[in-house]
């Protein structure tokens, strides 16, 4: 039986557990909607709802909470993205510490 070597969790913000509705918004109007996994006040973990094009670099909202924030796309699995805030980093850690 082979042992797996402990994971190394190299995030800077502590994530929280999360469902919260989210969009990107590219150029000309154009959203693409996603759901949020988990948040720190870095960044956030989403599922899109389909397979599309993600550009490295967007502005996520959260309408539900009135949350926008420049974004980068960090890695990808599939319709999984890992997002960082470029921007509003201090109304994230308020928010969702």
């Amino acid at each position: 039986m082979q042992q797996r070597a402990p994971s190394t969790d190299r995030r800077q913000a502590t994530r929280h557990e999360v469902r919260l509705e989210a969009r990107i918004r590219l150029e000309h109007g154009v959203y693409l909607p996603c759901r949020i996994r988990n948040i720190s006040s870095m960044g956030i973990s989403a599922e899109m709802t389909f397979d599309a094009f993600v550009p490295l670099l967007f502005r996520l909202q959260i309408p539900g909470d009135l949350f926008e924030a420049e974004c980068a796309l960090r890695h990808r699995n599939g319709t999984t993205l890992g997002i960082e805030f470029l921007s509003n980093r201090a109304e994230a850690l308020a928010r969702y510490g």
